[in-house]
């Protein structure tokens, strides 16, 4: 069992504390999108806002609008990069796109700080299996 099957684990089940809080036939992220989709129009240079968007897609499995939602926050905020190329790194690995996700990886370790040690090295484990990929 390798790095990559823990992109494909299945979400956990809500609990049904949080159902009865959301409209029937809407799930939390699809809730949590429409609140952030005003956002923009009230903040466009919202950069957090851009990122968890994006990290709502991402839940959802929207990966092309997550992955445009994490480049507009680097846009915007180029100091989030220790936070958002790795999400972008790990939406390129569950599209099977290897090559953008090394490229988003070694971003990482590029602006990771120093606390982060221990995750550059699980980042740096992850390339060299999408090298194996590749």
């Amino acid at each position: 069992m390798g790095i990559f099957d823990s992109f494909k684990k299945k979400r956990p089940k809500e609990t049904t504390s949080i159902k009865r809080k959301i409209p029937p036939g809407r799930e939390p992220a699809d809730r949590a999108v429409l609140e952030y989709r005003e956002a923009p129009r009230i903040e466009p240079n919202d950069a957090l806002g851009h990122y968890s968007r994006g990290a709502i897609y991402q839940l959802q499995g929207k990966l092309d609008e997550a992955i445009a939602e994490y480049r507009e926050a680097l846009r915007i905020d180029p100091n989030l990069g220790n936070i958002i190329h790795s999400n972008l790194g790990s939406a390129y690995v569950i599209q099977g796109k290897f090559r953008e996700a090394i490229e988003c990886y070694q971003a990482f370790i590029e602006v990771a700080l120093p606390e982060e040690a221990s995750l550059v090295k699980k980042v740096e484990e992850i390339i060299r299996e999408l090298k194996q990929r590749i």
